[in-house]
């Protein structure tokens, strides 16, 4: 089965341009991308692991015309980070 014997590589593909500079950095377009998600949805997603993570989604799946399908994102926590900069985000 042709399916069975891809690796790793075939099926992921590794995304690090938007660690932003790492840890405890991040970018104004991931900080409106955060702001949008926290008003939009009601999700709470923080700078540090997941809005990093939440933006880069958002905009592959807009670089691939694919913003209007059904994706799941599995948010994993991250509320510490977001209200260490509460005042940022105005909670």
């Amino acid at each position: 089965d042709p399916e069975m014997s891809r690796g790793l590589g075939d099926v992921y593909k590794r995304q690090d341009e938007f660690l932003f500079g790492g840890y405890g950095h991040s970018s104004n377009e991931e900080l409106v991308t955060i702001k949008e998600c926290i008003s939009r949805q009601g999700m709470l997603i923080d700078p540090t692991y997941s809005g990093k993570a939440f933006h880069g989604m958002c905009k592959i799946l807009s670089d691939l015309k694919q913003s209007e399908k059904t994706v799941l994102f599995w948010n994993t926590g991250g509320m510490m980070n977001l209200f260490s900069q509460k005042a940022e985000f105005r909670l």
